[in-house]
């Protein structure tokens, strides 16, 4: 009887440090992807400000872009729909997302974002579908799909990448 007493506040214990710890990573990741998604919106104002921009110029913004964001970033891209990459900088990775997800997922009003586990340790990767122009001279970002609607379809995909550990 005596041991029933105390093993009680043993388990109240476990228990509150269990909902503290999910309180706790489920918050980190919802401040990562207010990080990631502030610098999209960074990115493609900076994009659209200079719409002549070459694919080395983009890659400078690109690479501006991530070492100015409050968490640490693995990787940014700008790819077209058949997936070819137009900017990056960081780690050289393969799309997290297809053009199709993505604007499936915005069309339901989702996030298209996923975490993926590196040996450097677990990265929050989000895909935003962004519209490019431009078809005969330079790219061009016309718009980025966070919220506003568009006439013209998302051609595009920014996927950023920033790591959770």
């Amino acid at each position: 009887m005596h041991w029933k007493r105390q093993l009680i506040p043993v388990l109240l214990g476990l228990g509150v440090g269990m909902v503290l710890a999910w309180a706790l990573t489920r918050d980190s990741a919802g401040e990562v992807r207010r990080d990631v998604a502030s610098t999209a919106v960074a990115l493609v104002h900076r994009l659209q400000a200079s719409p002549a921009m070459s694919p080395i110029e983009m890659d400078a913004a690109l690479g501006t872009a991530g070492r100015s964001s409050a968490t640490p970033i693995a990787w940014i891209q700008l790819r077209q729909a058949d997936s070819t990459v137009i900017a990056q900088t960081g780690i050289e990775e393969k799309a997290a997302f297809t053009l199709q997800y993505v604007k499936a997922r915005h069309a339901i009003r989702k996030a298209a974002v996923k975490v993926v586990q590196r040996s450097e340790g677990r990265v929050l990767v989000e895909a935003f579908p962004v519209r490019m122009g431009g078809a005969t001279g330079n790219v061009r970002v016309l718009r980025a799909a966070f919220g506003e609607s568009s006439t013209s379809p998302a051609n595009a995909v920014l996927e950023i990448a920033a790591y959770l550990d």
